[in-house]
């Protein structure tokens, strides 16, 4: 299990339930955007991400394509093909609305049912919002087959690698 978000002893303890072998990679972190100008895949390109001995079976991915300036999302597409196989499933957050925050969100799990996430972080985010077929593009290798929108403004999506 890949948790792209950084280590939280609330979702340690839900996914240490269903997994042994669990990671955090921590690229929503604030040392991923320290200036409101760049974006997270910026410092992707000079930073050794972690490559597994095998597939990971599950990823979440949180907002992290909210974090991301259009042209640097596919670094990340190309990096989940390189760390995923067959039956991978993704878990992903986009803003779906005008009106959702614009601030990054911190999210953690409380129980396998709900997810708890707050504002966090100095900078609004600065690439425009996406909508489900850029989504469903962007994800490729994996493909979408759910797609729920909140109350919130954010849309929740689940993806796999086939």
């Amino acid at each position: 299990m890949l948790d792209l978000g950084p280590a939280s002893d609330l979702s340690l303890r839900v996914y240490s339930r269903f997994a042994r072998w669990i990671r955090f990679a921590d690229l929503l972190g604030e040392a991923w955007w320290p200036q409101a100008q760049e974006s997270a895949a910026g410092l992707l390109k000079t930073v050794v991400l972690p490559q597994p001995g095998r597939p990971y079976d599950l990823v979440f991915a949180w907002d992290i394509l909210d974090r991301l300036f259009p042209a640097d999302r596919p670094r990340l597409a190309e990096w989940l093909g390189d760390v995923t196989g067959p039956g991978t499933r993704l878990h992903a957050v986009v803003r779906a609305a005008e009106h959702a925050t614009m601030l990054p969100l911190r999210f953690a799990l409380l129980d396998v049912d709900r997810i708890r996430y707050e504002p966090t972080g100095p900078a609004p985010l600065q690439s425009s919002r996406l909508l489900p077929a850029e989504v469903a593009k962007v994800l490729a290798p994996l493909q979408v087959v759910h797609a729920f929108t909140l109350k919130t403004g954010l849309r929740e999506y689940v993806a796999v690698r086939r």
